[in-house]
């Protein structure tokens, strides 16, 4: 796998720790960062995407307002969501469109590790 042609999007509200993971994640891969759901969603249209990194909660919204997006819109994607929370426990109706959920504060070698496995064990014909 060469991982430079894959673009992660990360959606993340604290700009401190979005920059943080763009610097980390982007010495391996291509990074989209986008503060909010909307530029999120925009980004979605525009960009090709192989994988989101998302935080739970993003001001009004939440990370079941953009798997919902996904699955009418990217269903391709569907499979390639990392969700990051602080809670001990989330409540996602969509919970089998998760590829893992880490908890904050997340080590930035467990979120590369979790990325790297997920981009190995993906479907050849997916994110290509």
């Amino acid at each position: 796998m060469n991982s430079v042609n894959k673009t992660i999007l990360i959606i993340e509200d604290d700009r401190i720790l979005l920059e943080m993971f763009d610097e980390f994640l982007g010495r391996s891969y291509a990074i989209k960062a986008e503060t909010n759901i909307t530029d999120a969603l925009k980004s979605l249209k525009s960009t090709a995407i192989d994988a989101i990194i998302t935080d739970f909660h993003l001001g009004t919204h939440n990370a079941d307002t953009l798997i919902e997006w996904l699955i009418e819109n990217r269903p391709e994607l569907t499979s390639n969501v990392i969700i990051l929370t602080g809670e001990l426990s989330i409540r996602s109706k969509h919970h089998n469109h998760i590829a893992s959920v880490l908890y904050k504060p997340v080590a930035f070698d467990k979120l590369q590790t979790v990325v790297d496995h997920m981009f190995d064990h993906q479907h050849p014909e997916i994110g290509q």
